[in-house]
């Protein structure tokens, strides 16, 4: 089993009193701290129309060289490309202690430095994180095994 879980650290940079976070249609995230709850679940719905959290093929095959190496001109298939880059390096299939196993200083339990296992979130959200920083989560992709 797998999970496919995307969160974007959203943070806005502001020069000049000009944020760096700029797309066409994109809120103002300049003041989230003085959003109401529906200016904030205008955010999200907006990111929402960004970000998926669907593999388009779970068990694609692996790319012959790493997706990430690969210059977009050679893709010639965006939906194959983007599952073989899935696949590569979105899996946390399983925690271990060379790659993310972590003592807590504060006890002597080990945990994933990333977090797995993660909920699932049957929806989208924008809250705080531990560093009191708005993280948007995205919707769970749930028919992902």
């Amino acid at each position: 089993m797998f999970l496919l879980h995307a969160h974007i650290l959203i943070r806005c940079f502001v020069s000049v009193g000009v944020p760096t976070f700029m797309l066409d249609g994109a809120p103002d995230l300049t003041n989230l701290e003085s959003m109401s709850d529906s200016e904030r679940e205008k955010v999200v719905d907006y990111f929402d129309n960004l970000v998926s959290t669907t593999n388009p093929d779970r068990s694609a095959s692996p790319a012959p060289i790493h997706p990430c190496r690969r210059y977009f001109p050679e893709v010639e298939d965006p939906r194959v490309d983007l599952a073989q880059l899935l696949n590569k390096v979105q899996r946390h299939t399983r925690c271990t202690d060379g790659y993310c196993l972590r003592r807590k200083s504060e006890s002597n339990h080990k945990e994933c430095r990333f977090n797995f296992p993660m909920k699932l979130d049957i929806e989208s959200k924008l809250s705080r994180n531990e560093n009191s920083e708005f993280e948007y989560t995205g919707c769970s992709d749930i028919s992902l095994p």
